[in-house]
């Protein structure tokens, strides 16, 4: 998840009990640091991905890293990712119902090892 100019990664204003949903293996970016990202968790402002994490219990496997995309800078970009990006198989498998049998890119969204990437595009 990019958070865009704001730097806000999750503006979740509900005070609901219990959590609203269960996040874990994203991957978010911004254009600060971890340590600067702004969260909004459950009506309460929370500066920091550590932080978020601890008081939200939310995305344990999900890391803060640059997506490494090939080329955002084409017409339409090119969001195939680098071999180096943080999350080559790094996502979880819930199965074809979930995941479904295809990325965008028209490739197979599971390898054949069963891992999948976080994202939108397997490799």
């Amino acid at each position: 998840m990019y958070a865009g100019p704001t730097n806000v990664l999750i503006n979740d204003f509900t005070s609901s009990v219990p959590n609203p949903a269960s996040l874990d293996h994203n991957l978010y970016f911004a254009t600060v640091v971890a340590a600067s990202s702004l969260w909004n968790w459950q009506s309460k402002s929370i500066t920091g991905y550590t932080n978020y994490q601890a008081a939200s219990g939310q995305d344990a496997n999900s890391p803060f890293a640059d997506p490494q995309f090939d080329n955002i800078a084409t017409l339409p970009p090119n969001l195939d990712v680098v071999s180096t990006y943080p999350a080559v198989n790094a996502g979880t498998n819930l199965g074809v119902n979930i995941v479904g049998v295809f990325d965008f890119g028209g490739n197979p969204r599971v390898n054949g090892s069963g891992q999948i990437n976080i994202g939108a595009y397997e490799q």
